[in-house]
């Protein structure tokens, strides 16, 4: 969150001066010292954890700095918007392969049957979230604040947010299943789909102040899509 800010400081200054920071409610000085004690207390809890670890915590956070500095191509970058959004969403992947390695990797174990489509339900959940936080009405545009409802039309941008879920929710239930259920997962990700569709064709026929609820409805999918394959190592172990 830190690293956006910097990212995004002069373009909030120009375009949103609303936000916090360009309001002067808290500085990027400040910001900084609560992301350098944020980030020493993650490397000394993996060091406790498991020293292994660090490997995989210093892999995101060099992920991090690549965004932070747009891959020293940021000019270019911008000009991109697809590539932009899908070069960004790696590092929800990376997250996670830390995440459920604090639990495999710290036990001496490999990594898990279904890790994968984990890691690809994170990466298209990003999409989702991304797209659906950046789709608003024309009354609801900023002056030169980019949404994809403004790079790419409302149609467009509301179709692939809605295949991004719709994929995300497939790989949720492959995740399931590889661990030994699939129901839970795929009756989220049925439930989720058929949501989004009917919101984005209202949106799309309507898109009016007030109709974008397609952010929120991003929200709510993340939630439900992860409690439901979270949910389930849980469920099993009781039964067993």
């Amino acid at each position: 969150r830190v690293a956006d800010e910097y990212k995004d400081y002069e373009t909030d200054r120009a375009h949103r001066p609303y936000r916090p920071v360009p309001r002067g409610v808290i500085r990027l000085r400040e910001l900084a010292w609560m992301a350098v004690a944020a980030g020493g207390l993650q490397a000394l809890l993996t060091l406790w954890l498991a020293p292994a670890l660090l490997w995989a915590l210093l892999a995101v956070w060099g992920y991090m700095a690549l965004m932070r500095w747009e891959f020293g191509v940021g000019g270019w970058l911008h000009g991109q918007p697809l590539l932009y959004m899908l070069s960004h969403m790696v590092v929800l992947p990376l997250i996670f392969v830390y995440a459920t390695a604090c639990v495999w990797l710290a036990a001496g174990e490999h990594a898990p049957a279904g890790l994968g489509w984990l890691l690809a339900t994170a990466y298209a959940n990003g999409v989702v979230f991304e797209v659906g936080r950046k789709l608003r009405a024309p009354i609801d545009e900023e002056p030169g604040v980019e949404t994809y409802s403004r790079l790419w039309g409302i149609p467009r941008a509301t179709a692939v947010w809605w295949v991004a879920l719709a994929l995300a929710g497939v790989c949720a239930t492959l995740a399931g299943r590889a661990i030994g259920s699939w129901e839970l997962p795929g009756v989220v990700a049925s439930v989720g789909a058929v949501t989004a569709a009917i919101l984005g064709v209202r949106f799309i026929r309507s898109p009016m102040r007030g109709s974008a609820r397609l952010e929120q409805l991003s929200a709510g999918w993340l939630v439900a899509s992860y409690g439901a394959v979270g949910a389930l190592p849980t469920a099993l172990s009781f039964g067993g």
